[in-house]
């Protein structure tokens, strides 16, 4: 039996960039939502891309009720497929990110141990 499905989608992309404020700084994030999404979407159902949801209401305005449930029920499916791939590529962003913070803050240690060594050189050699 076919299931009712509603299929909601904004056909506006916002590309203003996110700003996130922390009690140490303030970052401007560029808005790479779209590019993202559609980098992701596009091999499961290039009909689902940014640049193709606002052409869907013409594309199918003469679809018979049948068609348009069952286009519905595919979106739903396609959907689910982009919610994995969309983890996967966030964790893979999240690892990068860990990875990166890391030599970031081995960097700065090590900066940190040269700059001190460096102090206490200048600190012998004035008592000698």
């Amino acid at each position: 039996m076919a299931q009712n499905s509603v299929f909601v989608y904004n056909n506006e992309i916002s590309q203003t960039p996110m700003t996130t404020t922390s009690s140490q700084a303030t970052v401007t994030v560029p808005n790479v939502g779209p590019v993202m999404y559609d980098q992701i979407m596009r091999p499961i159902n290039p009909e689902l891309c940014s640049d193709q949801v606002p052409h869907l209401k013409e594309q199918y305005k003469d679809e018979s009720k049948g068609d348009r449930i069952k286009r519905l029920e595919r979106y739903n499916k396609d959907f689910a497929q982009f919610d994995v791939a969309a983890a996967e590529y966030l964790k893979g962003l999240n690892t990068q990110k860990n990875v990166q913070r890391k030599q970031a803050m081995a960097s700065a240690e090590i900066e940190e141990k040269i700059r001190e060594a460096a102090q206490l050189q200048q600190l012998e050699s004035q008592f000698s």
